[in-house]
């Protein structure tokens, strides 16, 4: 994917989106099929545009300032992990879970666990709340399968979603 810079915003903050969509994006679809190891936000996504982006990869251009939210809520994840809860607090955080499932590696992330608990942290629009997100509710639940799978009790999912539009 190439970053474009339309509204010549500082160069820093364009390297510093650049990086962030370097290393958030996963694996491509060729990894996906050749490991068989897929990740929930990836099972969540309408195949066909998954398939798309990663055969136009290198065609597709976004420009710096239709990510800086993405960023957003990269550098809040950054913060937590940073702030991180080692200490004998009830809560973990951004543990990743992993399932075999019919021969596919399935693997996940939740943001934080505490309590039995499952918390999924948003930065998103008014929009999303008012129009719910059938794709929240499948990545907790896929989130909550895997702990479970892997030994954790999970009697609780919620979402927090931080509005960054409303008035």
């Amino acid at each position: 994917m190439k970053i474009t810079n339309k509204y010549n915003l500082p160069e820093p903050l364009v390297r510093t989106v650049t990086w962030a969509v370097e290393h958030y994006e996963g694996p491509t679809a060729r990894q996906v099929l050749d490991t068989r190891t897929i990740s929930v936000t990836t099972l969540i996504n309408p195949p066909r545009i998954t398939m798309l982006r990663a055969l136009h990869a290198d065609d597709l251009e976004v420009d710096a300032s239709d990510l800086l939210y993405m960023v957003q809520g990269i550098a809040f994840h950054f913060m937590m992990a940073e702030v991180g809860f080692s200490d004998a607090s009830e809560y973990l955080q951004e543990e990743r879970f992993s399932a075999m499932f019919r021969g596919w590696k399935v693997s996940g992330q939740y943001d934080v666990f505490g309590g039995g608990t499952i918390s999924d942290w948003k930065w998103t629009s008014v929009w999303a709340v008012v129009s719910p997100k059938f794709e929240w509710e499948a990545q907790l639940n896929l989130y909550a399968w895997l702990s479970r799978l892997n030994g954790r009790e999970v009697t609780k999912l919620e979402t927090w979603a931080m509005l960054r539009d409303w008035s």
